[in-house]
Protein backbone atom coordinates (compact mmCIF):
# COMPACT_ATOMS: atom_id res chain seq x y z
CA UNK A 1 0.00 0.00 0.00
CA UNK A 2 2.91 2.36 0.68
CA UNK A 3 4.06 2.10 -2.68
CA UNK A 4 0.65 2.58 -3.98
CA UNK A 5 0.63 5.85 -1.89
CA UNK A 6 3.96 6.71 -3.05
CA UNK A 7 2.58 6.74 -6.50
CA UNK A 8 -0.79 8.36 -6.14
CA UNK A 9 1.20 11.31 -4.21
CA UNK A 10 4.39 11.46 -6.98
CA UNK A 11 0.97 12.04 -9.66
CA UNK A 12 -1.39 13.90 -7.92
CA UNK A 13 0.16 15.92 -4.46
CA UNK A 14 0.92 19.98 -3.86
CA UNK A 15 4.63 20.02 -3.74
CA UNK A 16 4.61 20.53 -0.32
CA UNK A 17 2.85 16.70 0.72
CA UNK A 18 5.41 15.37 -1.26
CA UNK A 19 8.18 16.93 -0.22
CA UNK A 20 7.43 15.97 3.46
CA UNK A 21 6.24 12.12 2.24
CA UNK A 22 8.40 11.30 -0.68
CA UNK A 23 11.52 10.58 1.31
CA UNK A 24 9.86 9.05 4.32
CA UNK A 25 8.03 6.61 2.50
CA UNK A 26 10.93 5.82 0.29
CA UNK A 27 13.29 5.41 3.09
CA UNK A 28 15.66 2.23 3.78
CA UNK A 29 16.44 3.68 6.91
CA UNK A 30 13.58 1.93 9.30
CA UNK A 31 14.11 4.50 11.63
CA UNK A 32 12.78 7.22 9.33
CA UNK A 33 10.36 5.49 7.07
CA UNK A 34 6.87 5.96 6.99
CA UNK A 35 3.78 3.40 6.18
CA UNK A 36 0.69 4.31 4.68
CA UNK A 37 -2.64 3.12 4.72
CA UNK A 38 -5.77 3.87 2.40
CA UNK A 39 -9.53 4.74 4.50
CA UNK A 40 -12.19 4.49 1.79
CA UNK A 41 -14.88 2.47 3.07
CA UNK A 42 -17.99 3.26 5.15
CA UNK A 43 -20.86 2.01 7.00
CA UNK A 44 -23.30 2.64 4.20
CA UNK A 45 -22.02 0.08 1.57
CA UNK A 46 -18.81 -1.63 0.47
CA UNK A 47 -17.19 -0.42 -2.63
CA UNK A 48 -20.05 2.36 -3.44
CA UNK A 49 -18.59 4.94 -2.12
CA UNK A 50 -21.46 7.10 -3.44
CA UNK A 51 -22.79 7.15 0.41
CA UNK A 52 -19.51 8.72 2.23
CA UNK A 53 -20.40 10.25 4.98
CA UNK A 54 -16.92 11.71 6.22
CA UNK A 55 -16.97 15.74 5.62
CA UNK A 56 -13.61 17.33 4.81
CA UNK A 57 -14.18 21.04 6.39
CA UNK A 58 -11.84 23.69 5.27
CA UNK A 59 -9.79 24.75 7.30
CA UNK A 60 -8.43 28.73 7.45
CA UNK A 61 -5.13 27.89 5.63
CA UNK A 62 -5.34 24.98 2.66
CA UNK A 63 -6.11 22.34 4.92
CA UNK A 64 -8.94 20.43 5.95
CA UNK A 65 -10.69 19.08 9.41
CA UNK A 66 -11.93 15.43 8.99
CA UNK A 67 -15.07 14.27 10.76
CA UNK A 68 -16.77 11.11 9.65
CA UNK A 69 -16.51 7.01 10.21
CA UNK A 70 -14.10 4.18 8.32
CA UNK A 71 -15.73 1.16 8.53
CA UNK A 72 -12.62 -0.44 7.19
CA UNK A 73 -9.80 0.70 7.55
CA UNK A 74 -6.51 -0.18 6.15
CA UNK A 75 -3.41 -0.12 8.09
CA UNK A 76 -4.72 1.57 11.17
CA UNK A 77 -1.15 2.24 12.54
CA UNK A 78 0.40 3.38 9.51
CA UNK A 79 2.09 6.95 9.71
CA UNK A 80 -0.02 8.85 7.46
CA UNK A 81 -3.37 7.65 5.22
CA UNK A 82 -5.07 8.47 2.22
CA UNK A 83 -8.91 8.66 2.78
CA UNK A 84 -11.78 9.90 1.45
CA UNK A 85 -14.11 12.31 2.34
CA UNK A 86 -16.81 14.95 0.60
CA UNK A 87 -16.20 18.67 0.88
CA UNK A 88 -19.29 20.97 2.41
CA UNK A 89 -21.86 21.27 -0.41
CA UNK A 90 -20.21 18.56 -2.54
CA UNK A 91 -22.09 14.99 -3.91
CA UNK A 92 -18.77 14.05 -4.97
CA UNK A 93 -15.63 12.51 -3.14
CA UNK A 94 -12.66 13.83 -2.85
CA UNK A 95 -8.99 12.53 -1.84
CA UNK A 96 -7.34 13.67 1.46
CA UNK A 97 -3.58 13.28 2.67
CA UNK A 98 -3.39 13.17 6.60
CA UNK A 99 -1.00 12.47 9.31
CA UNK A 100 -2.78 9.87 11.65
CA UNK A 101 -0.42 10.77 14.73
CA UNK A 102 0.52 13.92 16.03
CA UNK A 103 3.86 15.30 16.90
CA UNK A 104 3.49 14.04 20.25
CA UNK A 105 2.17 10.00 19.58
CA UNK A 106 -1.65 10.95 20.06
CA UNK A 107 -3.74 10.41 17.53
CA UNK A 108 -4.96 13.14 15.06
CA UNK A 109 -8.72 13.16 15.62
CA UNK A 110 -8.99 9.55 14.99
CA UNK A 111 -10.69 7.51 17.25
CA UNK A 112 -10.37 3.07 16.75
CA UNK A 113 -13.98 1.58 17.57
CA UNK A 114 -12.44 -1.70 17.29
CA UNK A 115 -9.94 -4.43 15.20
CA UNK A 116 -11.46 -6.06 12.97
CA UNK A 117 -11.22 -9.86 13.33
CA UNK A 118 -9.64 -11.29 10.23
CA UNK A 119 -8.57 -13.72 7.99
CA UNK A 120 -5.92 -12.31 6.54
CA UNK A 121 -2.72 -10.36 7.55
CA UNK A 122 -2.60 -9.73 11.02
CA UNK A 123 -0.01 -7.74 11.36
CA UNK A 124 -1.45 -4.90 9.45
CA UNK A 125 -4.65 -4.10 11.54
CA UNK A 126 -8.02 -2.99 9.72
CA UNK A 127 -10.46 -0.82 12.07
CA UNK A 128 -13.41 0.89 11.96
CA UNK A 129 -12.97 3.90 13.05
CA UNK A 130 -14.38 7.49 14.05
CA UNK A 131 -12.85 10.70 13.17
CA UNK A 132 -13.27 13.14 15.40
CA UNK A 133 -11.56 16.10 13.76
CA UNK A 134 -8.44 14.89 11.97
CA UNK A 135 -6.83 17.90 11.31
CA UNK A 136 -4.37 19.35 8.85
CA UNK A 137 -5.86 17.17 5.79
CA UNK A 138 -4.49 18.17 2.60
CA UNK A 139 -6.58 17.37 -0.69
CA UNK A 140 -4.32 15.51 -3.15
CA UNK A 141 -5.74 15.97 -6.72
CA UNK A 142 -8.71 17.69 -7.72
CA UNK A 143 -11.94 18.22 -5.94
CA UNK A 144 -14.61 15.22 -6.58
CA UNK A 145 -12.46 13.29 -8.14
CA UNK A 146 -10.90 11.02 -5.43
CA UNK A 147 -11.29 7.87 -6.76
CA UNK A 148 -9.47 8.84 -10.02
CA UNK A 149 -6.84 9.75 -8.08
CA UNK A 150 -7.34 6.66 -5.35
CA UNK A 151 -7.00 3.80 -7.82
CA UNK A 152 -3.63 4.57 -8.12
CA UNK A 153 -3.07 3.04 -4.67
CA UNK A 154 -5.59 0.35 -5.79
CA UNK A 155 -3.70 -0.59 -9.39
CA UNK A 156 -0.62 -0.84 -7.47
CA UNK A 157 -1.91 -2.91 -4.30
CA UNK A 158 -3.56 -5.24 -6.94
CA UNK A 159 -0.48 -6.13 -8.88
CA UNK A 160 1.81 -6.25 -5.24
CA UNK A 161 -1.17 -8.91 -4.55
CA UNK A 162 -0.97 -10.84 -7.99
CA UNK A 163 2.76 -11.28 -7.51
CA UNK A 164 2.39 -12.02 -3.87
CA UNK A 165 0.23 -14.90 -4.79
CA UNK A 166 1.99 -16.30 -7.74
CA UNK A 167 5.45 -16.42 -6.01
CA UNK A 168 4.06 -18.18 -2.89
CA UNK A 169 2.08 -20.75 -5.07
CA UNK A 170 5.69 -20.90 -7.03
CA UNK A 171 7.22 -21.63 -3.80
CA UNK A 172 4.55 -24.01 -3.05
CA UNK A 173 4.91 -26.42 -6.04
CA UNK A 174 8.70 -26.24 -5.58
CA UNK A 175 8.48 -27.93 -1.95
CA UNK A 176 5.69 -30.40 -3.61
CA UNK A 177 8.26 -31.16 -6.36
CA UNK A 178 11.21 -31.92 -3.77
CA UNK A 179 8.80 -33.87 -1.03
CA UNK A 180 7.32 -36.02 -3.59
CA UNK A 181 11.33 -37.20 -4.54
CA UNK A 182 12.54 -37.65 -0.72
Amino acid sequence: MTDGVSRCLELHAPDYVREVSMPRLTSRNPEELWTSGQWMTERSGGSDISGTETIAYPDDSKTYTIKGFKWFSSATDCDITLLLAKTPGSDKVSLFWARVKNEDGSLNGVRIIRLKDKFGTKAVPTAELELVGMKGAVMIGKEGEGVKAISEVLNITRVHCAMGCITNMKRGFEIVKVSHYI
